[in-house]
Order: C-alpha cells, then sequence, then structure tokens
C-alpha cells in the first residue's frame, strides 16, 4: 500500500519486523519480501519509509526511474486534480 504525504511525496511503509508493523498499524494483513526486491518493484517516484516510528527510522528517496522493472512497467496512477505539486528540489520528507 502507498500513500501520498501532502507536501512529502509518495511512499510504501515498510517494517523490519512484525511487532513494529503492530505497533504502528495494529492488527492488520502483511506480506514479506526482501529489502531488494521491494526497491526492485517500487514504480517511479514511489520512496520507501522503514520503521517510521521507531528513532532508527529510514527514508529511503524515491528514485525518478524506479527500480529495475520486473513485472512491466509499473507505475502509480495519476495524481489527483487537486493534490498540489512538489517544488523542485524540495526535500520529500
Amino acid at each position: 500500500m502507498a500513500a501520498e504525504l501532502p507536501g512529502r511525496g509518495r511512499w510504501v511503509l515498510a517494517f523490519s519486523s512484525l511487532a513494529r508493523l503492530a505497533h504502528h498499524s495494529g492488527d492488520v494483513p502483511w506480506l514479506s519480501t526482501t529489502g531488494a526486491d521491494l526497491l526492485d518493484q517500487l514504480p517511479r517516484a514511489l520512496g520507501v519509509l522503514v520503521d517510521v516510528d521507531d528513532p532508527h527510522g529510514l527514508p529511503l528517496l524515491p528514485q525518478p526511474h524506479g527500480g529495475r522493472p520486473r513485472f512491466g512497467d509499473a507505475t502509480l496512477p495519476p495524481k489527483p486534480a487537486d493534490m498540489p505539486e512538489r517544488p523542485p528540489g524540495a526535500n520529500p520528507i
């Protein structure tokens, strides 16, 4: 699942343990993959926030061309018209 953070870009949340996921989101469906596979499958301009609630949380900044294409040419749907664009060079987080 990806989320638009107003003024901060589009992100997917990733957690390094089920306990950290449960702390953030409660009892929710989940899936597991390696970090390399997750990054390879990211559509263009989508970043990853790892362990967002923890002091060691880490933002993996969106890449303009996404990861390695593995499953076709994955892209995100267009942003809603009422969503302002981020100024060029703006810090995504």
